[in-house]
């Protein structure tokens, strides 16, 4: 049974039209921190490796935070993989997951670095030369730094 199921994947998989190499991605991204300091934008970078064999994307993306305060900083980076149970063409969903790392330097409260986990949902859509993307994700991170975070931008 487990050789039918496996052959199964494979025809499936390979009778799927698209390239046979990985596609490499980089653009860039507007993004929105719901809870440090009552909201707050940034933007950031994203490198990619697109498997077009395989539903999976992943990459990796820094993010500086733009916060409402003197002397304040928050930044980041994610190592994340985007997985896309659905083959559609141009508006292609997908579910994401990864590490994420925050550090808040705030020179009234002490700065404060976090690592764990994150998990959310997107959706992105594959147009001819561009993909434009937007995700919601939580960061489980540590006291502030846990919340959720929007991002929306453009890869090439």
């Amino acid at each position: 049974m487990r050789h039918l199921i496996v052959g199964l994947v494979l025809v499936a998989a390979l009778s799927m039209p698209c390239e046979g190499r990985a596609q490499i991605s980089g653009g860039a991204f507007g993004a929105w921190a719901q809870d440090a300091f009552d909201g707050t934008v940034g933007v950031g970078v994203q490198l990619g490796l697109s498997i077009p064999i395989l539903p999976v994307d992943v990459y990796g993306s820094g993010t500086w935070f733009l916060p409402d305060c003197d002397d304040c900083k928050l930044k980041g980076w994610s190592l994340g993989v985007a997985l896309r149970p659905f083959p559609f063409p141009v508006a292609r969903p997908y579910v994401v997951g990864g590490l994420a790392s925050r550090n808040l330097e705030n020179p009234e409260a002490g700065d404060l670095d976090s690592s764990g986990a994150f998990a959310g949902v997107g959706l992105d859509l594959a147009l001819v030369a561009v993909r434009l993307f937007t995700e919601v994700r939580y960061e489980f991170l540590d006291g502030d730094l846990g919340q959720a975070v929007v991002r929306a931008g453009v890869l090439f």
